[in-house]
């Protein structure tokens, strides 16, 4: 049985199943728009989640005099530790920050190999952070002054 793609070219039933399986051009793009679009949305709490997690990996002066956020140096009375729950909560958000459009982008593009998908939009992910955060934190400053 013949079929036309959505490009309009006619296909057999063997490659259009084949074709629906995988995923058109034009789905492989709107999975890569997807995934972009994700990682945008989700930047700003990437930043703050990079700021909680330096945060709980560092010990404080707790004594009360400096401020909250003192470090502890030879002369502090009291020092907190290292909250490391709190930091391994924080890094398993990070991380599912960078799965969570890999796997949108892959599901909606339907690449063929689905665990290079993941890692090739991971590595985007990550790269696509980046960019945001030095956005967000450097236009802002620019357009101040």
């Amino acid at each position: 049985m013949l079929e036309r793609s959505e490009w309009g070219r006619i296909m057999t039933s063997s490659e259009s199943a084949a074709t629906r399986k995988e995923g058109s051009p034009r789905r492989k793009v709107v999975g890569v728009l997807c995934a972009a679009i994700v990682v945008v949305l989700l930047s700003r709490f990437v930043m703050l989640g990079g700021l909680l997690f330096s945060t709980a990996l560092t010990s404080y002066d707790s004594s009360g005099s400096g401020g909250p956020f003192r470090s502890c140096t030879s002369t502090s009375a009291s020092c907190s530790d290292p909250n490391i729950l709190f930091a391994a909560l924080v890094g398993i958000l990070l991380v599912a920050a960078v799965l969570i459009p890999s796997i949108i982008g892959q599901r909606v593009g339907r690449f063929r190999h689905g665990a290079v998908a993941i890692a090739t939009f991971s590595a985007a992910a990550i790269i696509g952070y980046a960019f945001c955060i030095v956005v967000l934190l450097t236009v802002p400053a620019a357009l101040s002054s």
